[in-house]
């Protein structure tokens, strides 16, 4: 059992270790592409857009990790925890759950990779062309103080043809609405039992 637990170690070891080399490497080719990609300031605040493929935050949920530049790092996993929080479904539930277990953390990235991923697929795909679009597509916003908007004075009132004269009935419940909201709310509540269940599992390899 002992030889067991160091090969699965030394494997994890290697596989950072060659995480965190493709990473760079694929910065260096976008940065040699767009050389002013990717350098958030130092000396303000910013904020990132992630992409909205799966299959590029996917590849961004594994690769932030090894980001040289730590302020860049954490704000994408900032950004990933503020929208894959089960409260927007994006994707369908795998590929939900995948997301959340990947930006879970380090240690937690890459027992699930060991378990999901042959490292044709990891290597060939998911870290070569997928990262590459994914950090071609990852936007950094510089926030500066903007110029206040000047108020549009408008004559009159601005809500137009909403009044409903009282003899006429209207509905006071939608229930098409409120089964849609439970029905998305069940959902939520799965995904997060789901998420729980196979971190759980992870923790204890």
């Amino acid at each position: 059992m002992r030889i067991s637990e160091d090969l699965i170690s030394t494997y994890s070891i290697r596989l950072q270790k060659e995480i965190g080399k493709r990473v760079h490497r694929m910065m260096e080719v976008l940065q040699n592409a767009c050389p002013d990609k990717l350098h958030p300031p130092t000396d303000g605040r910013f904020s990132v857009k992630l992409p909205s493929k799966f299959r590029e935050r996917r590849a961004l949920a594994i690769a932030c990790w090894y980001f040289p530049n730590e302020i860049l790092k954490w704000e994408v996993v900032l950004q990933f925890l503020q929208e894959q929080n089960f409260s927007h479904i994006r994707y369908n539930w795998v590929q939900e759950i995948e997301l959340q277990v990947l930006i879970r953390n380090e240690e937690i990235a890459l027992k699930y990779i060991e378990e999901k991923y042959n490292p044709r697929v990891l290597f060939g795909t998911i870290l070569q062309e997928d990262l590459l679009n994914a950090l071609f597509s990852l936007e950094v916003h510089l926030e500066g103080n903007r110029k206040p908007r000047s108020l549009v004075r408008r004559k009159g009132y601005r809500d137009k043809g909403t009044y409903r004269p009282p003899h006429r009935w209207e509905p006071k419940f939608d229930y098409l609405l409120t089964e849609d909201q439970n029905r998305k709310e069940r959902n939520r509540i799965i995904l997060k039992l789901l998420h729980v269940l196979i971190l759980v599992k992870l923790e204890s390899l």
